[in-house]
C-alpha cells in the first residue's frame, strides 16, 4: 500500500507548477506489465484529477515493502537515501550547466517510501529479449552521458571542487568496503554463478587451464571494490553508477529517429572517472561485434560532445580532461567495466517470468539470495541470448585478465603493459 496524502499531491502539484480549483482525488496504478523493470523498487503511475478530470501524471517509485528482503538491502545500502540525494542537491544545479535536460524532473520524495519524478511518457525503453543496444541508440546514449558528465566538471570549474559532505553523498553504496554488506554477500554469491558458468563453456571446460581459471576468477571479481572508487589518478565526475540498457529511455520523431535520451536509475550515483560509466555499459549493454567495429568511434562521439559542452562554457577541454586521459582510462578501466557487466547481466538477463517470480515473492527473493542464485542462473544460461551474451563478457575478461591470451590487443586500442595491475597497487 502506498500512503500518499492529500498533503503530498497538494506539494506536488505546486512543484510542477500545475493549478488547479476543484476536488482532488488521485490513484496508483501499474507502470508495466512488465514487473521486472524495476530491480530495486516498484515502478508505478500517479494520476492526479481535479473534479474527476485527469489534470497530470507522474512517474512514482515506491519501496517495495511487502517484499522484506527487497527492503532490507535497499534501506541497508542506503540506495533510496542516495537516489533522492542527487534528484534534491546535484541534479538542480547539473541540469541548469547542461544544454539539454539529461534526467527526469524531481518534484517529491516521502520518507523512505517513495519519489515521484516526471513521468516520460514521451520516451520509451529500447526494450529487447537480449537487453543490447544498436548503433543509433548507443550513439545517443553517449552523447547523453558526456553532457551528464560534462556538468560535474563545469559545476566543479564554476564553484569549487565538491566538498567533503558532497563527497560523503556520494559515498559508494553499489559496493562499499564492508565485509558483511548485503551487496558484498551478493557479489560472492556471482562469483559461485561465474564459476558454475565457466565450466560450461566449450573453450575452457576441456582446457588444461581451467583449473588455474576457477581458482583466479574469485579475487579478479572482487576487484571491483578497487574500481568503484574516486581516483587518484584521473579526473573523478559524478557518475551514475548503474548505467545499462533499462535505465535509458528514448524519444523518436515521427519517422521513428531519436530525438532525446534521457538516463534514469540514480541509486547508485558515485564519485569516479567517467570510464567507469562507459566500460560499464559498454560491456553490459552491446555486443562484442559491435565493439570491434564502433569502440573507437563512440569514444569520439563522447568525447566530442563532452568538449563541446565544455567550450560552451569557457572551458578548455584540454586542460580540464584531455582526450588521452580518456584513451588511458578507458583501458585502465575495461577490467572493472567486465566485471561490473558480469554482476549486472547475470541478474538483468535472467527471462522476465523468472526475474518476476524473484522479485514479487519474499520468499523466492530470500532463497535467491541465499542459495538458488547458481541455479537459476545455470537453468538460464540454456537459453541462447543469456548464454551468448555472458559467455562474451566471460571470455574477454578471462582471456585479458587471468590468462592474458589478448593482452596487446584489447577493444581496439593498444593495452599498456601491466596496466591492469595499477588500480590494485595505487588506487
Amino acid at each position: 500500500m502506498i500512503d500518499v496524502t492529500e498533503k503530498d499531491i497538494e506539494i506536488i502539484l505546486e512543484k510542477s507548477l500545475i493549478k488547479y480549483n476543484g476536488q482532488k482525488s488521485w490513484k496508483i496504478q501499474s507502470f508495466t506489465k512488465n514487473e521486472t523493470l524495476g530491480f530495486l523498487g516498484d515502478h508505478l503511475i500517479l494520476i492526479v484529477y481535479n473534479d474527476d478530470k485527469e489534470i497530470a501524471d507522474f512517474f512514482l517509485k515506491a519501496i517495495p515493502r511487502h517484499i522484506k528482503k527487497r527492503t532490507e538491502l535497499i534501506n541497508e545500502c542506503g540506495f533510496f537515501t542516495r537516489e533522492v540525494t542527487f534528484y534534491e542537491h546535484f541534479l538542480p544545479i547539473l541540469d541548469k550547466l547542461s544544454s539539454i535536460s539529461f534526467a527526469p524532473k524531481f518534484f517529491y520524495a516521502k520518507n523512505e517510501h517513495f519519489i515521484v519524478l516526471e513521468n516520460l511518457k514521451d520516451f520509451k525503453m529500447f526494450l529487447n529479449q537480449t537487453r543490447v543496444l544498436d548503433y543509433a541508440h548507443f550513439k545517443a546514449l553517449m552523447k547523453t552521458l558526456a553532457i551528464f558528465h560534462a556538468s560535474s566538471l563545469i559545476y566543479e570549474k564554476k564553484f569549487g571542487q565538491l566538498s567533503e559532505k558532497e563527497l560523503q553523498m556520494l559515498k559508494e553504496v553499489s559496493h562499499p568496503d564492508e565485509k558483511k554488506s548485503l551487496r558484498t554477500i551478493g557479489v560472492e554469491s556471482s562469483i559461485e554463478v561465474m564459476i558454475k558458468l565457466i565450466q560450461l563453456i566449450p573453450k575452457y571446460k576441456k582446457s588444461n587451464r581451467l583449473q588455474e581459471i576457477l581458482r583466479k576468477i574469485p579475487n579478479v571479481m572482487r576487484s571491483i571494490f578497487n574500481y568503484v572508487k574516486p581516483s587518484k589518478k584521473f579526473q573523478n565526475v559524478i557518475s551514475h553508477g548503474d548505467l545499462w540498457t533499462n535505465n535509458v529511455m528514448f524519444k523518436y520523431d515521427k519517422d521513428n529517429k531519436i530525438e532525446e535520451c534521457k538516463i534514469i536509475d540514480f541509486q547508485f550515483v558515485r564519485y569516479s572517472p567517467p570510464a567507469v560509466d562507459i566500460t560499464t555499459v559498454l560491456y553490459s549493454s552491446t555486443t562484442k561485434k559491435f565493439r570491434n567495429m564502433y569502440y573507437e568511434e563512440m569514444l569520439e562521439i563522447y568525447y566530442n560532445t563532452m568538449k563541446n559542452e565544455l567550450n560552451k562554457n569557457g572551458i578548455d577541454h584540454s586542460n580540464v580532461f584531455p582526450y588521452e586521459e580518456l584513451i588511458q582510462s578507458m583501458k585502465m578501466y575495461q577490467k572493472g567495466g567486465l566485471i561490473e557487466a558480469l554482476l549486472f547481466c547475470h541478474l538483468t538477463l535472467l527471462p522476465s517470468d523468472l526475474a518476476s517470480n524473484i522479485l514479487n515473492s519474499s520468499d523466492e527473493y530470500e532463497k535467491f539470495i541465499k542459495q538458488s542464485r547458481v541455479e537459476k542462473c545455470m537453468s538460464a544460461f540454456k537459453i541462447q541470448y543469456y548464454r551468448d551474451h555472458l559467455t562474451e563478457i566471460l571470455c574477454e575478461l578471462i582471456d585479458n585478465f587471468i590468462l592474458y591470451e589478448n593482452h596487446i590487443k584489447i577493444t581496439g586500442v593498444i593495452e599498456f603493459e601491466n596496466s591492469y595491475k595499477y588500480l590494485e597497487k595505487n588506487e
